[in-house]
C-alpha cells in the first residue's frame, strides 16, 4: 500500500513537470527571436569565445555562460534560434528535477505538491527556459545548489555544501544577478558547518579549515572570471536597467507584476503582494516561535533559508547606496521567487502550532491554485512577458515577403527601435529575400525611402520608450497589419 502511494505521488509529480516542459519545449520552436536573444547572437556569438568571457564589448547582454554555450552548439555549423535556445531548455529539466527532489525529500505530499505547482507555472519564469537568455540557465543551477544545501543541512556531508557553492558558482555565470544569491549561499554554508552537533572546536584545523579553504578557491575561481567582465560593465554604465525608487517599489512589485503577465491592475499587484509578505511573515513567526522554545532553531532550515533570502537583499540594497547600482526589477528578480516560496513551505513546514497549521497550509494551497489559474491566463505560443513587441515580427516579415514575392520585387521596411534587434537578426539570416531591414531611414516618411514601417503603440518604461514621442507619428499612414492586443502597427509607406 505505501508502495502504491509513493508510486502515485511520483506520477503526479513527473505529470506536472512533463506537461509544463511541454509547453515551454512548444514554445521554444514556435516563439520567434526576441530582442535581447537577437542581441547575444549577432554581437557576442559571431565573435570569438574570448570576447565572450572578456566582455568585449561590455553590454550586460552578454550573459558568459548563455553567450559561450550558443557559440559551442553554433560551431557544429547549425544555427537555428531552436538551438540557442536547447541549454535553457536542458536547464529547465534541472529545475523541474531538483524542484521535485526538494518537494519530495524534505515535505509531506500535500505541502510538496503545493510548493511544486507553485514553482513550475510561474509564466515569467517559464518564457526564460524558453529563450536563449542566461535566466533559465541560472535558475537550473540555483535549484540544484538549493537542494544540496538542505541535504547539506540535514546530513552534515561537507561534500554537498561543496557541491551546493559550485552549483552556485554556475549560476553566477549565467547571469551576473545571481551573484547576489551566491553570497548568501557562502555564507549559509559557513552557518551549517559551524552548528552542526558533531563539530567538534578541537578538531578546526582538521575540519572546517579544510572545508573553509575549498570555500574559498571557489571563491577566488569564480571571483577570477567575472571580475574584469563586471568591472568594464561599472565603467562604461553597462548596469543601466533597474530600479531606484526601492527594494519593495522595484524588485516586489515588478516581480509580481510581470509575473502575472502585467494583466492586473497596480492595486491589485499591491494587495496581492502584502498578502503574501504578511503570511511569509506569520509563517516565520510561528516557525520560530516554537523552535525557539524547543531550542532548536540551530537545527531548523529557518535561520538557512532566512540567510539566503536577506544577505541577497542586503547586499542589493547596499550596492544601491554605495555602488551606485540600480534596484534589481522583474527578469533580473527572478531568483527570488524560488527563493520566497521554498522559504514559505519549510516555515509552514517548521510550524509546530496546532492553531494555525491548517490555515497556513490551506494559504499555501489557496496560492498553488492561484499559480495555475495565472499561468493559464497567460499561457500562450506566440509572446513573451518582457518582450511583447516581438510576438509578431515573423507574420509582418511573412506579409511583406509575400507581397514581394507576388510582385517581383524587394521591400524596405523600417521600424521604431524596439523591432531594430529581431529585424537585424532576419535580416542577416536572409531568411525573407523580398524584404530589407534598413534602420538608416528617416523617421520622416515623406523622406524615408522604406515602403512599410513597423510601429510599436505601447509605452515600455523600463527602456524609457514612448510611442507618443516618436516622430513617425507626424506622417499619418494606413495600417495594412494591425496586432491590438499586441499594439502592433505596419504602416504601409508605399507611393501610389
Amino acid at each position: 500500500m505505501i508502495k502504491k502511494l509513493k508510486q502515485q505521488k511520483k506520477l503526479i509529480y513527473f505529470s506536472l513537470g512533463l506537461f509544463f516542459f511541454t509547453y515551454v519545449f512548444t514554445r521554444s520552436i514556435l516563439v520567434g527571436i526576441t530582442f535581447d536573444e537577437a542581441w547575444t547572437i549577432g554581437v557576442f556569438v559571431r565573435g570569438s569565445f574570448y570576447n565572450i568571457f572578456a566582455g568585449e564589448p561590455a553590454i550586460a547582454n552578454n550573459h558568459l555562460l548563455n553567450s559561450f554555450l550558443i557559440k559551442l552548439i553554433y560551431s557544429s555549423g547549425q544555427e537555428t534560434i531552436f538551438l540557442a535556445r536547447l541549454p535553457n531548455l536542458i536547464s529547465m529539466v534541472a529545475y523541474l528535477y531538483f524542484s521535485y527532489k526538494i518537494c519530495d525529500t524534505f515535505f509531506k505530499p500535500f505541502l510538496g505538491i503545493s510548493l511544486y505547482l507553485i514553482l513550475i507555472s510561474n509564466p515569467l519564469l517559464l518564457d526564460f527556459f524558453g529563450l536563449a537568455r542566461g535566466y533559465g540557465l541560472g535558475l537550473g543551477f540555483l535549484m540544484s545548489s538549493i537542494f544540496y544545501l538542505l541535504k547539506f543541512k540535514e546530513t552534515g556531508k561537507s561534500k554537498n555544501g561543496i557541491f551546493a557553492l559550485l552549483l552556485g558558482s554556475f549560476a553566477v555565470l549565467s547571469n551576473f544577478t545571481f551573484l547576489f544569491f551566491w553570497v548568501g549561499l557562502l555564507a549559509a554554508n559557513q552557518l551549517i558547518f559551524l552548528t552542526q552537533r558533531r563539530f567538534v572546536w578541537k578538531k578546526i584545523k582538521t575540519n572546517y579549515l579544510r572545508f573553509l579553504g575549498l570555500n574559498i578557491l571557489i571563491s577566488l575561481v569564480i571571483s577570477g572570471l567575472i571580475y574584469f567582465p563586471i568591472q568594464k560593465l561599472r565603467e562604461l554604465g553597462g548596469f543601466w536597467y533597474g530600479g531606484n525608487d526601492g527594494f519593495y517599489q522595484d524588485t516586489l512589485i515588478s516581480l509580481v507584476a510581470y509575473s502575472m503577465g502585467n494583466l492586473v491592475s497596480m492595486e491589485a499587484i499591491v494587495l496581492l503582494l502584502n498578502v503574501f509578505l504578511i503570511l511569509f511573515f506569520l509563517a516565520l513567526i510561528f516557525s520560530l516561535f516554537k523552535n525557539l522554545k524547543s531550542k532548536k532553531v540551530l537545527q531548523s532550515p529557518v535561520l538557512i533559508l532566512l540567510v539566503l533570502l536577506f544577505i541577497p537583499f542586503g547586499l542589493n540594497i547596499f550596492s544601491h547606496h554605495f555602488l551606485e547600482t540600480k534596484y534589481l526589477v522583474n527578469r533580473t528578480a527572478l531568483f527570488y521567487f524560488p527563493l520566497f516560496m521554498i522559504g514559505f513551505a519549510f516555515f509552514i513546514r517548521e510550524n509546530k502550532w496546532e492553531y494555525t497549521l491548517v490555515f497556513m497550509r490551506g494559504s499555501i494551497a489557496l496560492f498553488s491554485l492561484l499559480a495555475l489559474f495565472n499561468f493559464y491566463k497567460n499561457s500562450n505560443l506566440y509572446c513573451t512577458i518582457i518582450w511583447p513587441f516581438d510576438s509578431r515580427t515573423t507574420e509582418v516579415l511573412n506579409y511583406i515577403n509575400e507581397k514581394g514575392k507576388q510582385q517581383n520585387k524587394i521591400f524596405i521596411l523600417d521600424s521604431t527601435v524596439m523591432f531594430s534587434s529581431a529585424l537585424k537578426y532576419y535580416d542577416w539570416k536572409k531568411k525573407y529575400k523580398y524584404v530589407v531591414y534598413a534602420k538608416d531611414q528617416p523617421d520622416n516618411l515623406d523622406k524615408s525611402l522604406a515602403d512599410y514601417f513597423l510601429f510599436y503603440e505601447k509605452s515600455l518604461t523600463d527602456v524609457d520608450y514612448d510611442p507618443t514621442k516618436e516622430e513617425v507619428n507626424l506622417y499619418p499612414r494606413d495600417k495594412v497589419l494591425y496586432f491590438e492586443k499586441e499594439g502592433i502597427a505596419l504602416l504601409s509607406n508605399l507611393r501610389k
